[in-house]
């Protein structure tokens, strides 16, 4: 377009009030122009701030699930440690298999929802 515009001022050089409008013209698509690369940066501004939300969003809810099994974790692990103590108290052996996870914590869960379960157990035949 800008092309199209110096070869127009170029015709025009003898008409003075015709190389005015097209001054005018170019004054416009040089406000134009800038315009243009100024609404592009401030989308580009306002799609970062979007992103960084939308991490920031994601970030809360990682560390509020992290929190949550740390939670978890601990409890499970007073369970487990409630259990042995009971275990010992009452003189019964844990299998092997067991014994062996004390150390590694295998499926740590699993293995405190067995222990609470044979604890409860446990407490009924002994009371």
């Amino acid at each position: 377009m800008r092309e199209t515009i110096k070869e127009l001022h170029q015709m025009a050089a003898a008409d003075t009030k015709l190389r005015e409008h097209i001054a005018r013209l170019q004054n416009h698509l040089d406000v134009l122009q800038t315009s243009t690369q100024r609404l592009s940066s401030r989308a580009e501004l306002y799609g970062a701030v979007q992103q960084e939300v939308r991490v920031s969003n994601a970030i809360e809810v990682t560390t509020k699930h992290v929190e949550i099994l740390v939670q978890h974790k601990t409890k499970d692990a007073q369970l487990l440690e409630e259990a042995r103590k009971l275990l010992v108290v009452n003189n019964i052996a844990l299998p092997a298999t067991l014994q062996s996870g004390y150390k590694i914590f295998v499926s740590q869960c699993l293995c405190s929802v067995f222990l609470s379960k044979c604890c409860s157990e446990l407490c009924a035949m002994l009371t």
